[in-house]
């Protein structure tokens, strides 16, 4: 796919980003993923930060499960979210 042109840059970004936060706050060295990205994304919240930080957890999620096969994978729910639909109807009376 590279040798047509496309570029696999997208999740380098969400790892740099997230690990710039973690450099800001070293208090988090010693927590868990989980909770380091909790943090991560009350630093910002916005639904465009949220949803980066769910994307970053879903692929941290794959590759733990990738060295660890006993690690189940977490399925995603689509079904809205409360803020998710106040989010909408905000868009949709702009």
């Amino acid at each position: 796919m590279r040798t047509r042109g496309f570029r696999y840059e997208t999740q380098a970004r969400w790892f740099w980003r997230f690990d710039r936060f973690l450099q800001a706050h070293p208090e988090l060295a010693g927590e868990p993923v989980s909770v380091m990205l909790q943090h991560w994304s009350a630093a910002r919240p916005t639904p465009n930060h949220v949803a980066e930080c769910e994307r970053v957890a879903r692929a941290l999620g794959k590759a733990q499960s990738h060295l660890d096969p006993s690690i189940e994978l977490k399925r995603t729910d689509f079904a809205p979210t409360a803020a998710g639909r106040e989010t909408m109807a905000a868009a949709v009376h702009l």
